[in-house]
């Protein structure tokens, strides 16, 4: 009897299981990663390629494609491209972030902050212009996160987009320090005039980013709404790698935490929870297990009637 409720308590666990998987691209494949320590799970060739950025949102990844600048869906077991409809913002996307509370995707082209519609590709209306960076996620706060070397810089809803130039109340940031190999140098102090709290919220979305090659440079951000993130950092030496940092509020300086080694040119990433469908195996042993018990009730029975 301990023997079948043990094995009963151990099954709990691998039914319906759950757990983060980390998408990541050099524009060409799609990885599967162990966020434990940065390995390729499995590998893809995608139907579509010159993929610039990653996102994760309603149980659909995303993907912004420099092929008319256009997003598209990706089925992350086969690789094989969906292309939406019309041409997206018309700078190619460095980031990606999916808005749960809206259903909208923000689309960060370098230069800008665009909302769009992920059913038509059509652009609904500016987030926040005239800044630049080279990844981009929505904080647990609800605004976009813009990584710029190894800053962070937070935007407010209508930054720079208004009339007369106003410049909004963004938030700019100073440097952060990196670890591994490489030694952030950060450029900055903060230039904004406070923090807005914006409208949007991003819920359970996933957001991610994607940037340009460069060393000492976060290449993209992505994070769950724990405000748990991880990165692709590009250090001084070596190749890419899969970084992590907690900022369960905004931080414009965080220290980044190595994890491991990326492959090399991976320029965007996106995490996401996934729940495991039951192994074949655990759907036996827990037929067994049942089995087991009834004939153990069955026998109890038979004992009592003598």
């Amino acid at each position: 009897m301990r023997l079948v409720i043990a094995t009963l308590m151990i099954l709990a666990g691998r039914l319906g299981a759950s757990a983060l998987t980390a998408y990541a691209s050099n524009g060409t494949q799609l990885y599967t990663i162990d966020l434990s320590n940065g390995n390729v799970l499995a590998t893809v060739n995608l139907s579509v390629t010159a993929l610039t950025a990653l996102a994760v949102g309603n149980g659909t990844l995303y993907g912004a494609f420099n092929t008319g600048t256009r997003l598209g869906t990706i089925d992350p077991t086969t690789g094989v491209v969906t292309l939406g409809g019309p041409n997206t913002p018309t700078g190619a996307a460095v980031g990606l972030s999916y808005d749960s509370s809206t259903g909208d995707i923000l689309y960060f082209d370098g230069s800008a902050i665009s909302v769009v519609d992920p059913s038509n590709n059509n652009t609904i209306g500016l987030w926040a212009c005239g800044i630049s960076g080279t990844g981009m996620a929505i904080g647990p706060d609800g605004l976009p996160w813009v990584a710029s070397g190894t800053s962070l810089t937070e935007y407010a809803q209508g930054y720079r987009c208004g009339s007369g130039g106003s410049t909004g109340s963004g938030v700019s940031t100073g440097s952060g320090t990196g670890t591994g190999s490489g030694v952030s140098t950060g450029s900055g102090t903060g230039t904004g005039s406070g923090v807005s709290t914006g409208s949007g919220v991003s819920g359970s979305g996933v957001s991610t980013g994607s940037g340009v090659s460069g060393s000492n440079s976060l290449l993209a951000i992505s994070t769950l709404t724990s405000g748990f993130f991880y990165g692709v950092y590009n250090p001084q030496a070596g190749g890419d790698e899969l970084v992590s940092f907690e900022a369960p509020t905004f931080n414009a300086n965080p220290t980044l935490n190595t994890i491991g080694s990326l492959p090399s040119g991976v320029n965007s990433i996106a995490i996401t929870t996934q729940t495991f469908a039951p192994e074949p195996e655990a759907l036996w042993l827990m037929g067994g297990a049942l089995a087991g018990l009834e004939a153990y009730r069955r026998m109890r029975r038979g004992r009592r009637a003598r």
